[in-house]
Order: structure tokens, then C-alpha cells, then sequence
């Protein structure tokens, strides 16, 4: 019941807030706008998206009688496409994709696993760079666990070692989203990588 409310107030009065940065898309936040006389249904919206540990939520009041409940970081974009809140609207959906596709996401695997990933590629750090297109120095420091590869990365070294995607995903600590956003892996997290990373 919860999730059909948020799908259909999203699909009437949700926005995707994308800003345009160095030639890529970006999702800055994600919006629900109502009048301003709407106060019950914005309270009822804060309490569905809390049940669901979507936070934080900022209020935003305009001029235009309007005032918007915000949800920002990809802590809480993750959980909205878990509960399939771009369901009813094709064209908002459509959009949340297209950047999720495009997305730098980078693991941080846990350090046992780390070592014997590299320990098992019979090649040198230098070669082990040219295949994903980075230095030998990135590499050095990817094996001390001081530089995180992304997922494009991580699958292209796959192809020289033992292990599977699933190996993988198995030993994955967190993910990283661009430069700041660190999210514990969870099952949602795995299902989102494997629909938009095919991991």
C-alpha cells in the first residue's frame, strides 16, 4: 500500500532534479512539488518515504504556492528504485536509467580477496594497467587497497583470473558513486549493480 502511494505521487508531482557536468549527467535530487495548502499530503509523503529509511528530506517553499519535498544522494536513489518508485511513469523512469547506466561506480573489496585477485593475474602491473586503461602506479596502490577500480575495471581483470562476477560481488565490501558516496553492500545493492552493471 505504502509503495503504490509513493509510485502514484511520484508519477502526479515527482521531478528529477539532472544538472549537466563535463559532458555527463548527473542526478542532483529527486522532488515531490505540491501546493502550498497541501500539508497533510506532505506530511503523509515525509512518513512514507521515512518508513522506507529514505532521508534526508529537506522542505523547499517557493513563491508560486508550491513547495517540494527533496530527497538527495544515491543512498536513497538506490532504495527508490528498489521499491519500483518510477514504475507508473515511463518517461521518469526512462531517465533515472540513462544516468544510472552511465554511473562511475567503484568497489571496495574486502582485502583478503583484493590480494588473491591480483595474486592470481599472471601478468605484470604495467600490462595489468594497459587492459583497463590506467597507470602502473593505480595499480600499486589498488592492490594496498589505497585506490578503488570501477566496476568496468573490475570486470575486465576477471577475464585474467580464476574468479567470477559472482566472486566478486561476493567480496564487495561497499560501493563508491563518483567521488563521495559510500554505500555498505546489501542486497539492494547487489540488484541494482546487476541490472545496471550486469555484475
Amino acid at each position: 500500500m505504502r509503495h503504490a502511494f509513493l509510485r502514484g505521487i511520484f508519477a502526479a508531482e515527482g521531478n528529477i532534479g539532472i544538472e549537466y557536468n563535463e559532458g555527463k549527467h548527473y542526478i542532483n535530487q529527486i522532488s515531490f512539488t505540491i501546493s502550498i495548502n497541501e500539508n497533510k499530503l506532505r506530511k503523509m509523503i515525509i512518513l512514507a518515504l521515512r518508513l522506507e529509511n529514505i532521508k534526508p528530506i529537506r522542505l523547499y517553499k517557493s513563491k508560486k504556492n508550491s513547495q517540494a519535498v527533496i530527497v538527495s544522494n544515491w543512498k536513497n536513489y538506490i532504495l527508490f528504485w528498489s521499491i519500483n518508485m518510477f514504475g507508473i511513469c515511463k518517461r521518469k523512469k526512462k531517465q533515472f536509467c540513462s544516468i544510472a547506466r552511465n554511473l562511475d561506480i567503484y568497489l571496495e573489496l574486502k582485502e583478503n580477496f583484493r590480494r588473491k585477485l591480483f595474486k592470481s593475474i599472471d601478468l605484470q602491473q604495467k600490462d595489468i594497467a594497459t587492459i583497463i586503461d590506467s597507470w602502473q602506479g593505480n595499480i600499486s596502490k589498488t592492490i594496498k587497497g589505497k585506490h578503488l577500480l570501477r566496476v568496468e575495471q573490475s570486470k575486465k581483470i576477471l577475464q585474467y583470473t580464476k574468479y567470477r562476477k559472482s566472486d566478486l560481488i561476493q567480496n564487495t565490501k561497499a560501493i563508491r558513486i563518483g567521488s563521495l558516496t559510500k554505500i555498505k553492500n546489501s542486497s539492494k545493492i547487489r540488484k541494482f549493480l546487476k541490472e545496471f552493471k550486469s555484475i
